[in-house]
Parts: structure tokens; C-alpha cells; sequence
């Protein structure tokens, strides 16, 4: 009995270090597509104030060079992007957050009988400062 709540206790610690990892790459990705979605945007918008006239049409001038088309699409591409991972994110999140909530609700019967309440106070304090795990109370 011991060693199947260490052994559920530890499979439990792994799957919250995995999910919460998984959770900040998505984050930094998602980070990433915004400044380039930005950084196409400010290149367009700069090329098109060069040459724009007051004759000109706004479609004729954003489709007007291959520079243009490509800095479009990467615009486009970007967006997509950013909501795809922004659809992700939010269900990373969700999963990380109920299997954080459930090693809350079953702390007690999750640590071995033998772990002291300052080995288990280690543990908590290791998930939060290695990880950025808050293991203590669900908000």
C-alpha cells in the first residue's frame, strides 16, 4: 500500500512537471507568433506608406510586389497561428489546472504514511520554486 501511493505520488508529481512545461512552451510559442504577426504588420504597413497616392486603391498597393504578397501572408499565416495555439493554450491550461486541483484534494492520501509534514512541506516548496507548481491551496 505504501509503495503504491509513492509510486501514484510520483506519477502524479511527473504528469503536473509535463503538463506545466508543455503549458509554458505553448506560452513562449504563442509569444513568438505575436511579434511576428507584428513585425509583418509594421513591415506592410511601411512599405505601402512609401508609395502610396492619393490615386492609388489600397488592394492595388498591397498586392503591388512579391515583397508585399509574401509579408501577407506571413501576416495571414500568423493569425491563424495565433488562434490555433490560443485554442491549445486554453485546454493545456484547463488540464494542467484539474490535475493540479486533484493533487489538492488528495494531498493526504497521496503521500506515504511514513513522510513527515516538513518532508511533504519540502516537496510543496521544491514543486514551487523548481517548477512554479502551486501545490498548497486551489484558487
Amino acid at each position: 500500500m505504501v509503495e503504491e501511493r509513492s509510486a501514484s505520488l510520483q506519477v502524479l508529481i511527473s504528469e503536473l512537471i509535463e503538463r506545466k512545461e508543455g503549458w509554458e512552451r505553448l506560452k513562449q510559442k504563442k509569444q513568438r507568433t505575436v511579434v511576428v504577426m507584428l513585425l509583418s504588420i509594421i513591415c506592410l504597413v511601411f512599405l505601402i506608406s512609401r508609395t502610396v497616392t492619393l490615386r492609388s486603391l489600397p488592394h492595388e498597393e498591397l498586392f503591388a510586389s512579391p515583397l508585399r504578397m509574401m509579408l501577407c501572408g506571413v501576416m495571414i499565416g500568423s493569425i491563424l497561428l495565433f488562434t490555433s495555439i490560443g485554442k491549445k493554450l486554453d485546454e493545456q491550461e484547463e488540464t494542467f489546472e484539474s490535475l493540479r486541483q486533484e493533487f489538492i484534494e488528495r494531498g493526504e492520501e497521496l503521500f506515504p504514511a511514513n513522510y513527515t509534514n516538513q518532508e511533504r512541506e519540502a516537496l510543496l516548496a521544491r514543486m514551487k520554486q523548481s517548477y512554479d507548481i502551486n501545490l498548497y491551496h486551489y484558487h
